[in-house]
């Protein structure tokens, strides 16, 4: 739970991010704590309510992520974190990628609803950050097979596969190998959702020795050459089958 605290309040802190919306998020990993906490399903009246708040938090973030002058962006890294946290129920149950078996159907429908809406945006800005910080844990969860197979249904693949397909071009003249999914050059520098990630056990060889003793580096092309390079990893460790380049 003070992981959950933690990380929304950057979304909480927001300009500009409607405080309904907000709310909504939050109601919806509070029913899914209390339900984890107890060991019990959702169901009758918080059922419906977990329902129609995600129906209802679907329909402005497809607005918001659509739109260029939203605040969704900004904290669309928070996002992703408190709903991978949510995966791993808080902590409350074990470690899911240590293999212990945890009942996810909520967790998963939270988490996945909202990633999936993300990626419809194929060409959207403001989708990158949230991305990026999927692959880094899915990376993780494919070099672990017991944990992917609880992930893995329900999961958007094919709406995640058209996202690399279409967006995750390399160009002709750029360089985009580097260590562990690193570019080098001028664009090997922290992101800002690095510093989200940093300290959790999932993401703690992800980053090389070192990493965040520079400048923190705001721009696109490092975070795009990354999500390419881990997005054509998880494609092949997954399914066995290469991402389609368009040169």
């Amino acid at each position: 739970m003070m992981a959950i605290e933690r990380h929304s309040g950057p979304i909480r802190a927001g300009t500009g991010v409607p405080w309904d919306h907000v709310n909504q998020f939050i109601l919806l990993h509070s029913i899914n704590i209390k339900h984890g906490i107890h060991a019990i399903d959702i169901k009758h009246g918080d059922g419906q309510r977990f329902d129609a708040t995600l129906s209802a938090y679907l329909d402005v973030m497809d607005k918001a992520v659509g739109n260029l002058e939203s605040d969704w962006r900004a904290y669309s890294a928070y996002i992703g974190v408190c709903n991978i946290i949510g995966l791993h129920q808080y902590g409350l149950k074990g470690d899911l990628l240590g293999g212990t078996q945890i009942p996810l159907p909520h967790s998963k429908r939270l988490a996945y609803r909202i990633l999936n809406v993300a990626l419809q945006r194929v060409c959207g800005p403001n989708v990158l950050l949230h991305l990026h910080v999927w692959l880094v844990f899915i990376s993780c969860a494919v070099r672990l097979g017991t944990a992917m197979r609880q992930l893995e249904v329900g999961f958007p693949w094919e709406a995640l596969v058209n996202m690399l397909n279409s967006v995750l071009i390399r160009k002709p003249g750029h360089v985009i190998s580097g260590e562990r999914g690193f570019p080098r050059g001028p664009y090997r520098q922290p992101l800002p959702e690095d510093y989200c990630l940093r300290g959790f056990g999932w993401a703690r060889e992800y980053f090389p020795v070192g990493w965040f003793g520079v400048v923190q580096w705001e721009g696109g092309n490092g975070r795009l050459w990354r999500s390419r390079l881990w997005g054509t990893y998880v494609l092949n460790a997954y399914f066995g089958l290469p991402l389609r380049l368009h040169m």
